[in-house]
């Protein structure tokens, strides 16, 4: 019997022995944890019901303040701010809160007119072309270089009407200058097409025009491909052997990320494809692919041959555009684009500047026979007279 009592002690004792052993290096580590205490959330909330969070170690999970460690996560919508209208030129848009997990509804608030927000800006540079007291626009070829009796550097004569060399010889071959209603040529205007979105586009394709305009890197020409037999070919032409050098500065443009102020090489234009890379280059910064790829544009390639016999058609096929035009006109357009939508009658808009913005492109032509004989074409960058400045 003593026997037996001994033998139960010796279990007794081994068995607690085995419990202390067992539970002395937990005790130990817990004992010896560096805490790192955060909240962590253990119940989401959501906009009706509250959620849960505790304040505990992330190592060994102590809880860090007591009975306290565990907080109510209050409930609630969740809310961001979402652009119901755009703002216009003259117009305020609007914005409203709404939650990102029920779609409730919140607060509204009124977005300044981009006029007003422009003028208000300190920072904004184009300020004083944008709301030049004369209305501006970006012109290719107004005055270019290339007359029949102009000699250039090297003594020999610069090719009548072509522009031989790259990049802007005179500081006016692309430059910003006022609206005009006719060249002096005989060329008249026949069309205004805007962008009848976000006007904030119209504005960057405003911008870009300005840029390129004012970099005396980028000249005119007429395009013409030039015969590799005449002898001022390879001196003037430099590496544009075979190509229609207006587009030239589409090529430079994608080089430097379609930003004509970081254009640091020579490249030539006409009014048509300067025009066009803008355009491309305003779909690339504002995220719109019908204008990235107006005219068959794929990032790589020139545009389908844009001149401005075609341009209404390309302009119309955006689906981005109106054109605002009289009555005889609209029939020689609708030659180009059939589409009647794509029109609105407004004949104050040919004869004067008060009614243009920023980002229109002024179409001018002469017309023989009912179809456009001669063109040009260019950009407005100025907010026109007849609204507020």
């Amino acid at each position: 019997m003593k026997r037996n009592k001994t033998a139960k002690k010796i279990i007794s004792f081994i068995i607690t022995l085995a419990i202390v052993i067992a539970l002395f290096p937990a005790n130990m580590a817990k004992a010896a944890c560096s805490h790192t205490f955060r909240w962590e959330v253990i119940e989401e909330e959501t906009c009706t019901k509250n959620g849960t969070q505790v304040y505990r170690c992330s190592k060994c999970k102590a809880l860090g303040m007591g009975a306290n460690s565990y907080q109510a996560i209050p409930k609630g919508h969740k809310y961001q701010w979402t652009e119901v209208t755009h703002a216009g030129w003259t117009t305020p848009g609007e914005q409203q809160q709404k939650c990102t997990r029920c779609n409730a509804v919140g607060s509204k608030k009124t977005i300044p007119c981009l006029v007003d927000q422009l003028k208000s800006d300190p920072s904004y540079a184009y300020k004083n072309i944008v709301f030049a007291t004369t209305t501006k626009v970006a012109d290719s070829g107004s005055n270019r270089h290339g007359f029949l009796n102009d000699i250039a550097p090297d003594g020999k004569p610069y090719d009548p009407g072509y522009g031989d060399i790259p990049g802007d010889q005179t500081g006016t071959e692309y430059q910003v200058r006022d609206w005009y209603q006719a060249t002096s040529n005989g060329k008249v205007l026949i069309a205004v097409f805007r962008y009848n979105g976000n006007p904030e586009v119209a504005l960057k394709l405003a911008t870009l025009s300005i840029d390129a305009a004012n970099n005396n890197l980028i000249g005119y020409t007429m395009g013409a491909k030039r015969g590799e037999s005449d002898p001022n070919y390879s001196t003037y032409s430099r590496d544009y052997k075979g190509k229609q050098r207006r587009w030239q500065y589409l090529k430079t443009l994608r080089s430097s990320g379609y930003n004509p102020a970081a254009i640091i090489s020579e490249s030539d234009q006409d009014c048509s494809a300067g025009v066009a890379a803008n355009i491309i280059a305003t779909g690339w910064h504002m995220g719109d692919g019908y204008l990235f790829s107006f005219a068959g544009h794929d990032g790589y390639n020139d545009t389908n041959g844009v001149t401005t016999k075609n341009i209404t058609q390309w302009l119309g096929t955006t689906g981005r555009f109106t054109c605002y035009t009289n009555a005889g006109y609209k029939g020689v357009l609708k030659k180009y684009f059939a589409n009647d939508s794509f029109y609105k009658i407004d004949a104050t808009m040919l004869t004067s500047s008060q009614k243009l913005l920023p980002g229109d492109i002024l179409l001018y032509a002469i017309i023989k026979n009912g179809k456009i004989d001669a063109g040009h074409v260019n950009v407005c960058v100025t907010v026109g007279s007849g609204y507020t400045k």
